[in-house]
């Protein structure tokens, strides 16, 4: 299972993004099954919103990705408690950040992203 962070989704929606194209290669090549878990669902709806200033475009772009790729629904905790431990302990980490290192961890999940800090502590 591959699972895809919020900074991939935003470049493979929005055209003039700088990582655009690499997001869209990167996703063509992909082979395995892809998710998206709720919270990146969620900070990728804030993102584009902060970016675009466009409802109906974050809407649309959302409805595309819900299409495309299965949703990891985490259940009834949004966070896992043990992503909330991760989080005090690595400042430089998103809570989104350290959900995804959880589900990494838990699930054997590759996590795609262009984050350079998330990456490092991924590989680690």
């Amino acid at each position: 299972m591959i699972i895809l962070d919020t900074n991939v989704l935003v470049a493979l929606q929005l055209e003039k993004h700088p990582l655009h194209h690499q997001a869209v290669e990167l996703l063509k090549e992909l082979d395995e099954y892809v998710a998206i878990p709720n919270c990146v669902m969620v900070e990728t709806s804030l993102v584009l919103r902060y970016l675009t200033k466009d409802d109906s475009f974050v809407s649309s772009s959302l409805k595309k990705l819900v299409e495309d790729y299965s949703i990891i629904a985490e259940g009834f905790e949004v966070i896992h408690p043990a992503a909330l431990e991760y989080f005090q302990k690595f400042k430089k980490l998103s809570l989104v950040d350290c959900e995804l290192v959880q589900l990494h961890k838990q699930l054997g999940a590759r996590v795609f992203t262009f984050d350079q800090e998330l990456q490092k502590e991924l590989d680690s």
